[in-house]
């Protein structure tokens, strides 16, 4: 089994922690979009288009299927030395 596409950032290719989503509805990991941002100005990574950061959105339903998924697949938790899946915080 493998980490389903959409449950990682198009921008870092790595599984959301915090997902939030454009006014394209695109979404990423907030520090990524963050990041991109401060960077790049204001347009969204992926179309290009112009965006508003204050029109971004937290994707709770995302977050939430993440956070089930890892629940059921403590295997795709990226551990740090020392940590275990029982480590992994569920919001």
């Amino acid at each position: 089994m493998d980490i389903p596409d959409y449950f990682c950032c198009k921008i870092t290719m790595e599984l959301m922690e915090e997902p939030v989503t454009t006014q394209a509805g695109l979404t990423y990991e907030k520090s990524a979009l963050d990041d991109h941002l401060n960077r790049n100005g204001n347009t969204d990574p992926v179309t290009r288009e112009p965006i508003n950061p204050e029109a971004v959105v937290p994707n709770h339903n995302l977050k939430q299927a993440i956070d089930v998924f890892l629940h059921t697949n403590p295997w795709a938790f990226e551990f740090m030395p020392g940590e275990t899946y029982k480590d992994i915080k569920f919001v």
